[in-house]
């Protein structure tokens, strides 16, 4: 152990090498494990959905609270305005949603022959060779009835996955009302709960523990969910003063897209882009403008004064944790990556801050 602690490369041998057997017991006893990743499995989308709402509509509910201080009364209060916000979604958007997106897939085809004539027609005046690029593009089908039936392939492969994903929903909706009604209910009490249970001698580094957590998952959650408000509506604006069709629906997806970090932008932008193009170059560059324009603001402006610089992350960084995410558990990683890394920051803080304050350990950087 002494000469652990003097020499450093043996340390980090030592630390492969654990983790090196940890990862092949857990290969190794992997059927063991089944159970508690399919309870994982079942529980993450409730609780990631519960979670989401508890934090969006907490701002609501604490200054219900300084006016009436009833939970009997406040959080009927919020449930209905939950429940006012989904039906609107449900009877004014949706439909229109709905209506705009049966109209892109039916202008699909002409959108994307429209698309690579142009990039055809830019190739040949600038002397640029593509024609296996084109000559691909060109072979696809690209007829209405082909591209609804590749839409209806991904949602529907089987009578089983749509009937368990029926099932999934029906408990998913039976069960975040209920635990998002606990949670209003007793969320502020559960860190004293557990702290009931925990050694006084770990009770502020518990304590410190669940409020880093709290305070970056409300700052950051309930932050991100106004600015991606604010992309999406601007968006809708943009398209709508440039007179491209479906202004809704590309603005609706530039608003959900914008959940994922950096790289959302750019994907929620493309539709859109596409579509123009089909119409117009010079109305192509003008959504390019405008939207650089928006994320610029957004970045610089709104983002900053909603959320502040809690994360204070390098853009590299940022696009190595999402890149990261994407390959390791997909869309849903991309857009959890910055939440759960600042989480895990400012858990790693109180612990740092801890061992200095209290066990007197001190680090070079102090």
């Amino acid at each position: 152990m002494k000469y652990l602690r003097q020499s450093k490369l043996f340390a980090v041998i030592i630390l492969i090498i654990a983790i090196g057997i940890m990862i092949n017991l857990y290969s190794s006893i992997d059927f063991l494990l089944y159970p508690i990743r399919a309870m994982f499995s079942s529980l993450f989308p409730i609780i990631l959905i519960s979670g989401f709402l508890f934090y969006i509509f907490l701002p609501v509910y604490e200054l219900l609270k300084k006016k009436i201080d009833h939970d009997g009364i406040v959080i009927p209060i919020i449930f209905g305005l939950i429940i006012f916000v989904i039906y609107f979604m449900i009877s004014s958007i949706l439909p229109q949603v709905i209506n705009q997106l049966s109209t892109l897939i039916a202008i699909t085809p002409s959108v994307v022959n429209n698309s690579v004539s142009f990039i055809e027609e830019f190739m040949i005046k600038n002397n640029i060779t593509g024609g296996e690029v084109y000559n691909y593009v060109s072979n696809l089908d690209l007829s209405i009835t082909n591209v609804l039936t590749n839409i209806l392939d991904q949602f529907t492969t089987g009578f089983a996955n749509v009937l368990s994903a029926t099932i999934s929903s029906l408990v998913i909706i039976a069960t975040v009302p209920l635990i998002l009604f606990y949670l209003f209910k007793e969320g502020m009490k559960l860190p004293e709960i557990i702290l009931n249970h925990i050694s006084p001698k770990y009770k502020t580094l518990a304590g410190n523990l669940m409020s880093a957590f709290h305070i970056n998952a409300r700052n950051y959650i309930g932050g991100r969910i106004l600015v991606c408000f604010f992309v999406g509506i601007f968006s809708y604006v943009i398209f709508l003063l440039l007179g491209i069709p479906n202004a809704l629906l590309f603005g609706l997806i530039c608003g959900i897209a914008d959940m994922i970090p950096y790289f959302g932008p750019f994907i929620g932008a493309a539709p859109a882009f596409f579509v123009a193009l089909s119409m117009s170059p010079g109305l192509a560059m003008g959504v390019v403008v405008f939207i650089a324009i928006l994320q610029q603001i957004e970045s610089y402006v709104f983002t900053p004064f909603v959320m502040g610089n809690s994360l204070e992350l390098h853009p590299v960084t940022v696009v190595v944790l999402v890149i990261f995410a994407k390959d390791a558990f997909g869309v849903i990683g991309m857009v959890l990556i910055l939440p759960t890394y600042a989480i895990i920051k400012g858990c790693v803080i109180e612990i740092l801050r801890y061992l200095r304050d209290v066990k007197g350990i001190r680090f070079k950087y102090d």
